[in-house]
């Protein structure tokens, strides 16, 4: 398993890269400008196409499309990684490192999944050890041919890539794969650098209606005058129906065969 760790405009700043392990370095890759400079991470680095810069969205895309493995996990890079207290799941101890998360990921890509990621840190301690559908926190790791295949692309939208591909997903009849023990957490909404340098409020209002123009059985929306998303004002209040999604769409809750 390949992973990469997209970057912009965070030179010296870095989060993620502490928490990769020696034994994990060779197979993660910085994904950043050819032009920025990143002294603290001394492993592999590609130098993302220019036409992606900017975009998430494409930048996740053309890592799929430029990777060499299937199996291919994408992490934002101001994470920080927490295991739940097993005796107390409203605690979670901070990890030495993400290696033990890499392995699983790596195991459920590898049985079968194409779709896997760590519990959102939002109201963790109510997630079961293993679930199969549900937001994304902000990793994921996929089977790059199993998306290919079924025509899903991160570049499908601007913004909420991370929403419509898990979405996509489950309306092909595959589940999802969350570990609720394991946890992974930004370091705040909208930091400098990233995607805040293009992000504005009328462009993720528009995204959330892009977003629901693609799952329209699945994305409500309804205009709200106090709703944020991201910290901006967009006016608008979305709710995504992932269990609706799950329900519908994938058979007995089973994983399907896929090579």
């Amino acid at each position: 398993m390949q992973v990469f760790i997209p970057t912009l405009g965070r030179e010296g700043k870095l989060i993620t890269t502490k928490w990769i392990p020696e034994r994990w370095r060779d197979n993660v890759i910085l994904v950043c400008p050819n032009e920025e400079n990143h002294p603290e991470w001394d492993g592999p680095r590609m130098d993302v196409g220019r036409s992606c810069i900017g975009s998430i969205a494409k930048t996740r895309q053309w890592i799929l499309d430029n990777a060499i493995d299937s199996h291919v996990g994408m992490i934002d890079d101001d994470v920080t990684f927490y295991r739940v207290n097993p005796e107390d799941r409203k605690k979670r101890i901070k990890l030495e490192d993400c290696g033990e998360v890499f392995d699983l990921m790596s195991d459920w890509l590898s049985d079968g999944d194409v779709y896997c990621g760590t519990s959102n840190s939002f109201m963790s301690h109510l997630n079961p050890s293993e679930y199969h559908y549900g937001k994304p926190s902000h990793c994921c790791f996929v089977n790059r041919y199993y998306l290919e295949r079924n025509a899903i692309r991160y570049d499908a939208i601007r913004y909420f890539e991370d929403f419509h591909v898990p979405l996509a997903v489950l309306e092909s009849g595959h589940r999802l794969r969350y570990t609720g023990d394991y946890i992974s957490q930004e370091y705040k909404p909208n930091a400098p650098g990233g995607c805040s340098i293009n992000r504005n409020a009328d462009n993720n209002r528009q995204a959330m209606l892009d977003l629901q123009s693609l799952h329209p059985r699945y994305i409500k929306i309804r205009e709200d005058e106090s709703g944020k998303n991201q910290s901006l004002n967009v006016g608008l209040k979305m709710t995504i129906q992932f269990k609706k999604c799950y329900d519908e769409n994938v058979t007995d809750g089973a994983r399907l065969s896929f090579d």
